[in-house]
């Protein structure tokens, strides 16, 4: 008779001086164990009606009751933490399957994982550079890797982003567009659909919605400013600048550890500090490329491959659901008795 009782992680976890004794008395049970399943096999192999002793039976379910009691013993948060682990593991299970429901409405939902770019203001600033970077970092996180990502590991083949009308991210301004197109053409995008919300409707953004939970954190929250000693003289003047970046990096670190302890409708939030510095702007397209490829509009910008097989090959089934590729701009319509019609007038 084999009873094999594993219990994993308990001492490993267990925070209480008592865990060293459960740990000995563990291995002692597994030792009388391993002994009784010795003399049982000698016993059967010794019975002419193959039955084990009563007695023996009795000793068996002793050995098992106290290894009960000891998994009971173990600490409370212990038994906390794998919980939580657990739960977290049930949670990117759920997510997985719902990226590959596709065309299925389970597979859409309001929240996701959070990743926040934390930048020192005095040294850096919002632009789209930074908002271009962010993009890129975002993409190689392993959290986003089952809603970004394909199997093989590329890129999505749509991608659709909403943000606010700031002059760093409206994709009216000529540097958003150029990152944008940047991030096509890097990432072979079947589509990238770039939109904003009308005037008066940003409290309907995502990003939004992200601040009440993150600034709770931050209550009763003091940063360290002169972690590495103080860069400011009696007037409060900078006077080493270098000193300055180092303490303004380790406060974001400190921010960032903070916030990545977070969750968010269940989902992971990852903060991470991002030091000064900026890429390159990229080269704008010619005009011919851009007239093929690009569409404009008040408050949305597309970037979608052409039909052309010698400059674009499509990834996605995009095209048979957009017969002319790019999304149509809306038109007014007005209710007849008989149906919906244009309001050609308006």
């Amino acid at each position: 008779m084999n009873v094999l009782i594993w219990v994993s992680g308990a001492f490993a976890n267990a925070d209480t001086e008592d865990s060293s004794n459960l740990e000995e008395e563990f291995v002692e049970l597994e030792a009388a164990s391993a002994e009784h399943q010795v003399e049982n096999t000698e016993e059967i192999h010794g019975e002419d009606d193959g039955e084990i002793p009563k007695m023996k039976k009795l000793k068996m379910k002793t050995l098992k009751s106290q290894v009960l009691q000891m998994v009971q013993r173990l600490p409370t948060e212990s038994r906390r933490r794998n919980r939580i682990k657990t739960e977290k593991e049930e949670k990117k299970q759920e997510t997985q399957n719902k990226v590959r429901m596709l065309g299925q409405p389970q597979a859409v939902g309001y929240s996701g994982p959070t990743f926040i770019a934390i930048r020192s203001g005095k040294h850096s600033s919002s632009t789209a550079n930074t908002h271009a970077q962010d993009f890129e970092a975002l993409l190689e996180l392993e959290e986003f890797r089952p809603l970004a990502k394909t199997d093989h590991g590329l890129v999505k083949p749509v991608v659709i982003m909403t943000v606010d009308g700031g002059p760093d991210e409206n994709p009216r301004y000529q540097k958003v567009i150029g990152f944008a197109i940047h991030h096509f053409k890097r990432h072979d995008l079947d589509a990238l659909f770039l939109s904003i919300n009308a005037p008066g409707r940003s409290a309907y953004n995502r990003v939004e919605r992200r601040m009440a939970p993150i600034s709770r954190e931050l209550a009763g929250l003091i940063l360290p400013h002169y972690h590495f000693g103080s860069h400011l003289d009696e007037r409060g003047v900078t006077i080493d600048e270098h000193l300055e970046r180092s303490n303004f990096e380790f406060a974001g670190n400190v921010l960032a550890e903070v916030w990545s302890s977070m969750e968010i409708d269940g989902y992971n939030v990852t903060a991470k500090y991002v030091g000064a510095g900026e890429q390159d702007l990229p080269d704008f397209p010619d005009i011919k490329w851009y007239s093929e490829h690009v569409r404009e509009s008040q408050y949305l910008l597309q970037i979608v491959k052409c039909k052309n097989t010698k400059c674009c090959c499509s990834r996605s089934g995009l095209f048979r659901l957009l017969d002319n590729r790019f999304l149509p701009p809306p038109v007014k319509v007005k209710q007849t008795v008989d149906d919906l019609v244009l309001d050609e007038g308006g």
